[in-house]
């Protein structure tokens, strides 16, 4: 009596798991959204980590169920850089890491052109702000109806419930003079 096999041995494939963050550092107070990938194992689901602690605190910064960090209002100390885990659920001992630079907040050092610039009526000018402090930072443009800047930052974007009466300009920094210049002919960005 002869016996024959065809086939190999198939084992089991080892679990792994990853984590991305979609930005490598991030100002105080500011979010990154962390990502963890498992694969080979019966559960996706993980428990995060900031620097070890679960869920983090206000020191190093917090993490949701989600992935969602928040900056702490403080860079950390003595180190600025935190370690943010994710732990598969199914098995605990399966753990991934990245890292996470904390910046400080960040500053408008300066818009170019400068002060008493001259745009005529429907015509436009690009702006951009000079931001130090660290990070890719988008800023929010607003038009104040005053020759002056002031506390009152004016309007986003230069929109007066849903009318641009003293320009609009983009997120982007495109300003356009409005056909008819307001009342002094003069606004501040």
């Amino acid at each position: 009596l002869g016996l024959s096999s065809c086939g190999g041995y198939n084992a089991a494939a080892t679990p792994t798991i990853t984590v991305y963050g979609t930005l490598s550092s991030v100002n105080v107070n500011g979010t990154v959204q962390f990502t963890a990938t498992i694969l080979n194992l019966s559960s996706t689901l993980v428990s995060w980590q900031v620097n070890t602690v679960p869920s983090g605190n206000t020191t190093v910064g917090t993490i949701d169920a989600s992935g969602l960090y928040t900056a702490p209002k403080a860079v950390p100390t003595p180190n600025n850089i935190v370690t943010i885990t994710a732990v598969a659920q199914a098995q605990t001992s399966l753990t991934s890491t990245a890292s996470l630079t904390i910046l400080p907040p960040a500053t408008i050092t300066g818009i170019t052109p400068g002060s008493n610039v001259v745009v005529a009526a429907s015509t436009s000018l690009a702006f951009t702000a000079t931001v130090s402090g660290g990070g890719n930072i988008a800023v929010f443009w607003y038009v104040n109806n005053s020759a002056t800047c002031s506390s009152n930052l004016g309007f986003l974007n230069g929109n007066v419930n849903g009318g641009f009466p003293y320009g609009q300009i983009t997120p982007q920094g495109n300003y356009t003079a409005p056909q008819i210049p307001p009342s002094g002919a003069a606004i501040a960005i």
